[in-house]
Parts: structure tokens; sequence; C-alpha cells
């Protein structure tokens, strides 16, 4: 997301948590999450921020200018040669569907249990709801 959006998403309930690893996949690269109470309350918001997403990753995926136009003007980055690395970089790192794998949610974890205790008894399941992922994939959604 870029910052002004991040910040509407945040007042609104929303966070994002963005970590690019080279192991790809295997950790989380970016994920879009909020509290369970919000979804409860909020299903439907939830569902098109979801869509939203994910058009968005499927966008980038599938249409390179689209996505080196977006990587210009959202994130400023003027250096064509920039551009195509950030380009190259994240269309490997995003997942179309965009599901967080549960071993990608345990490396997060592992990681965020060196400055946070809490996190070590966490287990990745009380983080994931893949439900509204799995709707669209169901769907077929951008394909």
């Amino acid at each position: 997301m870029s910052p002004p959006t991040n910040a509407r998403a945040k007042r609104s309930g929303f966070v994002e948590l963005m970590n690019v690893a080279k192991e790809g996949p295997e950790f989380v690269s970016v994920a879009v999450g909020t509290s369970r109470a919000y979804i409860k309350a909020n299903e439907d918001i939830v569902r098109r921020v979801v869509r939203a997403y994910a058009d968005g990753v499927q966008l980038f995926k599938t249409n390179k200018g689209a996505a080196l136009r977006m990587i210009q003007r959202q994130l400023k980055v003027t250096d064509p040669e920039i551009q195509e690395d950030t380009y190259s970089q994240f269309r490997d790192y995003l997942e179309y569907p965009p599901y967080v794998s549960r071993k990608g949610m345990e490396a997060v974890l592992a990681e965020v249990a060196d400055k946070e205790p809490g996190a070590k008894n966490a287990k990745a399941e009380d983080f994931l709801d893949m439900r509204f992922v799995a709707e669209l994939d169901k769907k077929g959604a951008g394909k």
C-alpha cells in the first residue's frame, strides 16, 4: 500500500505487514491484517479489501507496464533500472491467490519472538483467516 492508503487502512482497522525475504513464499512477503472483532463486525468491508488487494496483485503480476507505472508513481522510483529490479523481485514474491502460508506465519512469529516474548507461545492459526482469499480462489477471481 502507498503511505496515504496505508494511513486510511489503519484508521479503518487494518494493518499492513510487510517483510520480504529471499526465501520467497516460505516467508510472508506481504500480508494485510486486522482484528477478528473487526472482521466479525465488517465482513463485507474485509471481503472488498481482500478482493481489491488480490486484484492489485493479479494486475501487478500480469501487466508489467501497469506494474512499472505503479512503481514509478506510488513508490516514487524514477530510475528505470531500479523500477525493473523492483518489479522483478516483487513479481516473484507476491502470491496469487494471496494466501499466507502457515509456514510463512510461523517464520514471522519466530522472528518477532526475539523482541516480543508473548510470540513464543503464539500459533500461526491464531493470526490466519484465509476464508476471504479462499472465496476468491473458489470463484476463480482474476482468471
